[in-house]
């Protein structure tokens, strides 16, 4: 049933219309028995009653103007911020790490998953204890910093923390912090599901909050690492792909798939939750392993998870590496008692 709409209604829809407000705004002013429908429909029949009568609405003023073209200008430099934290996320970065001594020294860590009820938080801070005995600066974690969400169904049952925020904080209060050591980090799958869900890069928000951790991109990374002998081109790497039958198998296709010219001299690997030292085209490559327990999830996807950390030295000159020693430290489950 249409309303009958006194001309005190009429005109009190019209002035507020007028000022910008919208028509649910106005329904609800004037009562329950009012719907925003039929408001918009009000509002089209008095601006075709004044049109017809040649009372058109006065042009906007000046002011009016000025404030939202401000309004815009502010909205514009909002998407070009964006727009460059996109761009730099999401192409390949290249950093250059200096080194000193004649061996290359450092530590890798990978899929973490902060904010899991799976996570092995403990064994986390182990390894950085350990790195710091050994005297390591440096640690490259290959992505999956943060659990994420809605990467598979019912993961929200094995979260401890829930949320973009959350975890960002979570990650910034209960990642190690060591003196002198530095963590350089690529943002994984998991990681990157906030991106994907609401336009959050996590990398960005944990760098900021934490001076000893660097934002190295999404998914990938080369770092040129020198010292006084030569140079070496390391590759961070976190796939798409899932676990293969054989524990080789995508790091060996990956490599194969290398341009001649372009190959790295090491790459290190993350997401399968497996370790193992491969060398293979002339390219050294270790999967990271993981410092997560295994997961339901996994479990009942017949998914291994390799707990574990490494310290890596590598030695080079000139052409690149002349030697790599990879030192793998496993972290086995609590016996069933």
């Amino acid at each position: 049933m249409r309303h009958q709409y006194t001309p005190e209604q009429e005109e009190l829809i019209w002035n507020l219309h007028r000022q910008g407000y919208t028509s649910t705004q106005i329904a609800k002013a004037l009562g329950p028995t009012f719907t925003s429908a039929a408001i918009r429909n009000k509002i089209q029949r008095i601006r075709f009653k004044k049109a017809t009568e040649g009372d058109t609405e006065p042009a906007t003023d000046l002011t009016t103007l000025r404030n939202r073209i401000k309004e815009l200008e502010a909205e514009n430099e909002k998407l070009r911020v964006q727009l460059e934290r996109l761009m730099h996320s999401r192409r390949i970065q290249t950093a250059v790490h200096k080194y000193q001594g004649e061996w290359i020294r450092f530590g890798v860590v990978s899929d973490t998953h902060l904010g899991s009820s799976y996570a092995a938080l403990d064994h986390l801070q182990l390894a950085y204890r350990l790195f710091k005995q050994e005297g390591i600066e440096v640690v490259y974690h290959v992505g999956d910093l943060l659990d994420g969400e809605k990467i598979y169904r019912g993961q929200e049952y094995d979260l401890l923390v829930h949320g973009a925020e959350a975890q960002i904080q979570y990650c910034v209060e209960h990642y190690p912090r060591l003196k002198g050591i530095t963590t350089y980090f690529i943002l994984g799958n998991h990681d990157m599901s906030f991106w994907k869900q609401a336009g959050v890069d996590v990398g960005v928000r944990i760098e900021q909050l934490r001076d000893d951790m660097k934002y190295l991109g999404m998914e990938h990374a080369d770092i040129k690492v020198e010292n006084e002998n030569g140079q070496a081109w390391i590759q961070l790497v976190h796939p798409r792909r899932g676990t293969a039958y054989s524990l080789s198998y995508h790091p060996q296709k990956y490599i194969e798939a290398l341009p001649g010219g372009r190959k790295p001299n090491l790459i290190l690997w993350g997401h399968n939750h497996k370790a193992e030292f491969l060398f293979y085209r002339n390219v050294h490559l270790i999967q990271a392993g993981c410092l997560q327990h295994q997961t339901p999830y996994m479990r009942g996807k017949n998914i291994a998870a390799i707990m574990g950390f490494w310290i890596v030295g590598i030695k080079v000159d000139e052409k690149g590496i002349i030697a790599c020693r990879p030192q793998f430290y496993p972290i086995y489950e609590e016996p069933l008692e």
